[in-house]
């Protein structure tokens, strides 16, 4: 009984003592005990402390900040951009130091890198916009024209959707029924495909009559055939163009990528070509091959088809990991027409703009 008499005597004592201290200390004890939550990732705890502070003083930008922390690291990038808003207003912006507003800033340019990265380019624009206002910066002023020309590229080329895929199927046509390269590469290599790719931020997908697609891809690269949604699955064509050469990839998909056996035709442009004197040269290559994620893998047969002299070349290979491997010595094959050798190693062969 007389324990249970001292123990009530004594939070008598201490609630007493509790209530002489000033909102000062209590608030300060509270933004403490916030910040020691926030770093512990106790957000629910954390929260509390900072709305105890700011019933006490409700200008206190250091809870703001808190607050709009615990949200940020919770995904509501909204409530954590409001209550920096609240905050500022609160404060008002002549009164908020330099060290805070950098807090706030970077608190600011976090929700609007999260904006980007999910794809929100217009809230991205908004958040960099209010950064400006607060503080000029040439990052920021960069970052925010960059988002800019990007939005005006989007919505150009949203005008010019039947633009691009006129030409995607004529030049999609042209390397299938083997149009000459001139014809091809004034498609694929012209001002207008290019300027409209560049604008590619994601693939752009639509259906043909024939029930297939044609999926155009940042880069100029184009796919002729089956997908699952915007996936590329089963049987389809992989082709693009440099002004060196055409390539056109037959193969099979999976998962969006290049697996199984593989045909690939490179047309050269004979009018790029650098000719030596004495010398011969390969105006096609046909790849019959394995890819692996579009990586060359396994057995496979090269064929070089010859602008002179006797013999189209023809080697049967192995490739490792897209590396050509010796067969015996340096070389990896000799030519089973007339003996030309084929040299090994080198770099690692696989399909680009994947």
């Amino acid at each position: 009984m007389r324990r249970r008499f001292l123990i009530f005597i004594l939070c008598i004592a201490a609630l007493l003592s509790a209530c002489r201290e000033s909102p000062q200390t209590m608030m300060k004890k509270q933004l403490d005990l916030g910040q020691k939550y926030l770093v512990d990732k106790n957000y629910e705890e954390a929260l509390l402390s900072f709305q105890l502070v700011l019933d006490l003083d409700p200008k206190v930008i250091e809870a703001y900040e808190g607050i709009a922390e615990i949200y940020s690291a919770s995904g509501k990038d909204r409530d954590a951009a409001r209550v920096l808003e609240q905050g500022i207003e609160a404060v008002g912006i002549e009164n908020v130091s330099e060290e805070h507003l950098d807090i706030i800033l970077n608190l600011y340019r976090g929700i609007a890198e999260g904006a980007e990265a999910g794809k929100n380019r217009d809230r991205a624009i908004e958040l960099y916009t209010r950064m400006l206002e607060l503080r000029e910066d040439a990052e920021i002023t960069a970052r925010l024209e960059a988002l800019k020309e990007e939005e005006r590229k989007a919505a150009e080329l949203e005008n010019r959707r039947e633009e691009l895929e006129d030409m995607s199927k004529a030049i999609t046509m042209a390397a299938i029924e083997g149009t000459d390269y001139d014809f091809h590469n004034d498609l694929i290599l012209s001002e207008e495909f290019l300027d409209l790719t560049d604008s590619l931020e994601e693939p752009y997908i639509f259906p043909t009559e024939n029930g297939l697609y044609i999926g155009v891809y940042p880069g100029g690269y184009i796919y002729y055939g089956t997908m699952s949604g915007d996936v590329r699955q089963g049987h389809g064509l992989w082709f693009y163009g440099d002004i060196k050469a055409i390539t056109v990839a037959d193969t099979w998909w999976d998962h969006d990528r290049p697996n199984g056996k593989a045909t690939i035709t490179r047309t050269i442009n004979e009018a790029e070509l650098v000719k030596e004197p004495d010398h011969t040269y390969a105006l096609k290559t046909i790849e019959n091959v394995s890819l692996a994620d579009g990586v060359y893998e396994g057995e496979g047969n090269i064929q070089w088809f010859m602008d002179a002299g006797d013999c189209d070349h023809n080697w049967d290979v192995t490739y490792s990991g897209g590396v050509l491997q010796a067969a015996g010595g340096e070389y990896a094959a000799l030519c089973s027409k007339c003996g030309a050798d084929l040299l090994a190693g080198g770099s690692v062969h696989k399909l680009k703009g994947l």
